[in-house]
């Protein structure tokens, strides 16, 4: 199963903010909700692609009571991630981070509640998939890494959602949000927000097939 198209996030300043990935064949790109909170214009660039886009911040929906966000980022030419059908990625699975620039190797080692600090609010998130990954060092060479696809490593489908701001009690971990599992989240549900995301996956689903025990 190949991989999608990976998408820089900056602000007009040409700050690095973050990553996205396409989840559908119509432009919708899922990435972390800090990546996007408070930027009221978004310039994204797709890996490997010379043009960039510029996006109004009124394309973005927020689901900071998930972590997450989705831009509809419309002409933006992005090849779309399978998102896997499970909700929560087991334990000992190995996984792949989707960078512009090339591919982390991984491990998730658990699940559990994390803390996002957003810019206005704190927001608790269970589940959050706890991972080891290359140290930090690594990481902040291949740019800030907020949104970034977590993908199995044999399936090839995405099982979470990279977060920077997401936090726990213990160390040496990241977190990532899976995105089946953040649709039923009760304050994204409370929110009246949890059918955009919904909706998301089940247009990701009729854009690109999976197999076995992604099927979606």
């Amino acid at each position: 199963m190949s991989g999608g198209t990976v998408v820089r996030i900056r602000d007009l300043a040409g700050r690095p903010r973050g990553v996205a990935f396409a989840v559908d064949d119509r432009g919708t790109l899922l990435t972390s909700h800090e990546a996007v909170d408070g930027l009221a214009c978004l310039v994204l660039h797709p890996a490997g692609a010379e043009q960039t886009w510029l996006v109004d911040g009124d394309a973005v929906t927020p689901l900071p009571e998930a972590g997450l966000a989705l831009v509809r980022a419309g002409a933006v030419v992005a090849e779309p991630f399978v998102v896997g059908a499970r909700a929560v990625a087991e334990e000992g699975t190995a996984v792949r981070l989707h960078l512009p620039r090339n591919i982390l190797e991984g491990e998730v080692v658990g699940a559990g509640a994390a803390t996002y600090t957003a810019t206005d609010a704190f927001h608790l998130l269970e589940p959050a998939l706890a991972l080891t990954l290359p140290a930090d060092e690594e990481l902040g060479r291949c740019g800030r890494p907020a949104g970034a696809p977590v993908v199995d490593a044999r399936t090839g489908a995405v099982v979470g959602v990279l977060g920077a701001a997401l936090h726990a009690g213990r160390s040496g971990v990241s977190f990532a949000v899976p995105p089946r599992a953040a649709v039923a989240m009760p304050a994204l549900v409370a929110s009246g927000r949890a059918e955009a995301l919904r909706e998301a996956l089940a247009g990701n689903g009729a854009a690109v097939a999976a197999y076995g025990a992604d099927l979606n």
